[in-house]
């Protein structure tokens, strides 16, 4: 019974250094991605986004106004600010 819980223990230790070793690396290359790149601020329409139809106007990075948020993400634009642009 003692060699089971042996095995058990060696495999619990190992499952959890290998989780650790996972997690250290997604953190390394979330960390290391692109993140540190200039934002470009080019709408590019994804195809089949949707979005509700609510007048909520935002002006967004490239100069265009939205009728909201969601058209601006369904155009690949993530930066606006609140209102229509002058």
């Amino acid at each position: 019974m003692e060699e089971i819980q042996g095995m058990f223990r060696q495999d619990s230790n190992h499952i959890t250094r290998t989780v650790a070793r996972v997690a250290a690396v997604l953190f390394l290359a979330f960390t290391f991605s692109g993140c540190n790149k200039p934002h470009e601020c080019t709408p590019d329409l994804i195809d089949d986004c949707f979005y509700i139809m609510v007048y909520d106007p935002v002006c967004g990075c490239d100069g265009n106004t939205y009728s909201n948020s969601g058209e601006a993400a369904c155009h690949s634009i993530y930066e606006y600010t609140e209102g229509a642009c002058n």
